[in-house]
This record gives C-alpha cells, sequence and structure tokens, in this order.
C-alpha cells in the first residue's frame, strides 16, 4: 500500500492535464498548478524550501518520469508539456504538432481530451512510480 501523501496515477493525470494547458516549467507550476507541486513535492517532505523551490524540484521530478520512455515517447511528452521550444504555443498545437511526429497519430485523434487524458496517464504512472520509490 502507498504512503498516504503520494497521490494516485488517475489524480497526477488530471494535474499533468491541468498542467498541459500551460507547461510544465517550474514557474508555471507555481502559479498555475500549485496543487501538481504540492502532490509530487509536499511541503512537509521539503521543510524549508518554499513554493518556487518545490516546483523546481517537481519539474525535475516530471522530466525524470519522462525520461524513462523511449525516445520518441519522451520527446512527445517533452513537448506536450511546453517543456522544450514549444512553451509559447497553445496546449492543443502542442498536442496536434507532437502527437503527428513523434507518435504518428492524426489531428482528430490528438484532439480528443479522452486521447490527451489517456496518454497522460502513462505520464502519471511513470511519475507515480518514482514517487513511491522515493518514499522507500
Amino acid at each position: 500500500m502507498p504512503p498516504p501523501d503520494i497521490p494516485s496515477p488517475e489524480h497526477l493525470g488530471r494535474l499533468l492535464l491541468l498542467a498541459s494547458k500551460h507547461s510544465a516549467w517550474a514557474c508555471d507550476l507555481m502559479s498555475e498548478v500549485p496543487e501538481l507541486v504540492e502532490n509530487i513535492c509536499p511541503q512537509h517532505r521539503y521543510p524549508g524550501l518554499d513554493l518556487s523551490a518545490r516546483a523546481h524540484e517537481a519539474e525535475q521530478e516530471i522530466r525524470a518520469a519522462i525520461a524513462s520512455f523511449d525516445d520518441n515517447t519522451a520527446d512527445f511528452f517533452t513537448a506536450v508539456l511546453g517543456l522544450d521550444t514549444t512553451r509559447r504555443t497553445t496546449a492543443t498545437v502542442r498536442f496536434i504538432t507532437a502527437g503527428r511526429k513523434y507518435l504518428g497519430r492524426s489531428e482528430s485523434t490528438t484532439k480528443r481530451g479522452d486521447w490527451k487524458a489517456e496518454q497522460l496517464l502513462r505520464l502519471a504512472f511513470a511519475l507515480y512510480e518514482r514517487l513511491l520509490r522515493r518514499d522507500q
């Protein structure tokens, strides 16, 4: 049984979907999805670190989870979360472009909300596994 302060993969997936609307850079995590920061790097585990420092740690955890995938999938997640040069484009454009380029998916597929959620759930499980290992 996971420790009580580790969120479920489904919850992490929902928060990653919210983050994808902006980016997963620390500054955007801090201002747009602080709940994701708190779920990845809870204040009680990081005493003395303010929200901005924990946001930086959360970004690094997300990047490490992304790195656990093969190159195309990792590039896809990096792009849809705006962790590359696509940060200033919309989430819809990032999903369409990255889905086509890295996963060979059609535009109609990449626009579907359920498809986006499914993809980010895959990343959420990788992140969840990292958090479990961290707490052991």
